[in-house]
């Protein structure tokens, strides 16, 4: 049998379980640590959109400087030819200038030289310019141009919007994972 003492203890005990308020009490908590979880959140995501966004500004940077070696080349080499002044010191030295550029790129050397290759494209135009064919070279320029701005549109686009890591990341914050 259970004496009187005991009994008292649990009567008491029971009567404070049921005098807390849960629901209360939680909310407390939540109204004070919620403002700071979300303070975390919207500063991780701010610093992903403004990494991503300073590198979209870097491989405009750097496809504007690609389109601005190109042109001045495609301007000079027409100029030279029309003054039948192309020598091939002349020629190489143009080419070294395109080839460094196209090779010098940190941010957009992935999708210019994978997806396709600029140095053949502009090698190709150049072989007929030399061969006296200034109609097929310019063609050719303006296709080669014309990729490299699909390509840029599309390389530029992805960084602002939400790609497959982006997902991620915002799976990891919202989505809970089993286990953990």
């Amino acid at each position: 049998m259970e004496s009187v003492a005991t009994k008292t203890l649990r009567v008491q005990f029971s009567a404070m379980v049921h005098q807390v308020n849960w629901g209360h009490d939680i909310s407390a908590a939540w109204s004070a640590i919620g403002p700071l979880v979300g303070v975390l959140i919207g500063a991780g995501l701010t610093s992903r959109i403004q990494r991503r966004q300073w590198l979209a500004d870097k491989k405009k940077e750097e496809y504007r400087e690609l389109f601005a070696v190109l042109t001045e080349s495609y301007g000079e080499l027409l100029q030279l030819h029309q003054a039948d002044e192309l020598t091939v010191d002349v020629v190489n030295k143009i080419q070294i200038r395109v080839v460094n550029v196209v090779h010098n790129r940190i941010f957009t050397s992935d999708g210019v030289m994978t997806k396709m290759d600029v140095f053949k494209e502009w090698s190709d135009a150049l072989a007929k310019l030399r061969s006296g064919d200034v109609v097929d070279f310019s063609s050719r320029f303006g296709g080669l141009t014309e990729n490299i701005r699909q390509i840029a549109l599309k390389d530029i686009q992805n960084e602002g919007g939400i790609t497959e890591g982006g997902r991620k990341i915002l799976r990891r914050f919202f989505v809970r994972r089993g286990g953990q």
